[in-house]
Order: C-alpha cells, then structure tokens, then sequence
C-alpha cells in the first residue's frame, strides 16, 4: 500500500467516523423542550431556520457542493449517503455503495474520494488558524 493511498484511507476513515460520531450522538441526545436557537421566552422569527442537526458542519457541504458544483441540499444527502458505506480505507473507491453514490452523482468515485479530501483538508486549515491570536506568556521589557 503507497503512502498515498495510506494518507486517502486515514483521511477518509477519520471524515467517516467524525460523521458516524455525530450522527450517533445527535440521535442519542434527548430532545429538549427549547429549541437550541432560541432563548427561554424568546419567539423565534418566521423567517428562522430550524438548526441542522447533521453530524457534519455546515461549512463542509457548502465545500463540497462548490467542488462538485452540485447543490447544498444533494452535497448534505452526499454527506449522509456515505456516512453509511461499510468499507474504508483502499476498499472504499470499490465499494458498491460508494460507486452507486459516485454515479448518481455523474463523477467516478476516485473524484467523489478527492472532492471529499479537499473538504476535508480545507475545514482542517481554516480550524487550525487563530482568529485573533492572543499574546502568551510576559510581556516584553
């Protein structure tokens, strides 16, 4: 196995996980009488949109939609669709549901695997920048 097929299996294998996570967790929490966007006592607006309960943040299917060039709704179904593939690691471009994904989607699924990595990599630079870095330790004499 090359490295870089190492490096697809990793990265893939920890996108799978972190969405299986989420999803687990999000259905094993107990509902509560208050909506999360709202404050006890505070209506919510018409206009306001119910938060998405999806393991996998927001910012990652607008990534994923912009690289497929597909719509937000169908990279969040994308998301979910492979969250359920049983295989990882170098099997994953030759799982059936993988490719049955892939062809829905018009693409191979070696391209779906990259698209995915590049979301990936994308969310793990803009989470690793500070937002404003704050001075440690003494300050200088």
């Amino acid at each position: 196995m090359g490295i870089r097929t190492r490096l697809v299996a990793a990265t893939m294998t920890g996108l799978l996980a972190t969405a299986a996570v989420g999803t687990a967790a999000a259905s094993a929490a107990p509902s509560s009488p208050t909506k999360v966007s709202e404050a006890p006592g505070k209506k919510p607006s018409p206009g306001e949109k119910k938060p998405d309960k999806s393991a996998v943040p927001e910012k990652a299917v607008k990534l994923l939609a912009a690289e497929l060039r597909i719509s937000v709704d169908r990279a969040r179904q994308v998301f979910r669709d492979v969250a359920k593939v049983k295989s990882r690691g170098e099997f994953l471009v030759k799982d059936p549901a993988f490719v049955a994904i892939a062809k829905g989607l018009g693409i191979t699924p070696q391209r779906l695997l990259e698209a995915l990595i590049k979301v990936k990599e994308k969310l793990g630079k803009d989470h690793g920048k500070p937002k404003d870095k704050a001075p440690s330790g003494s300050p200088a004499k």
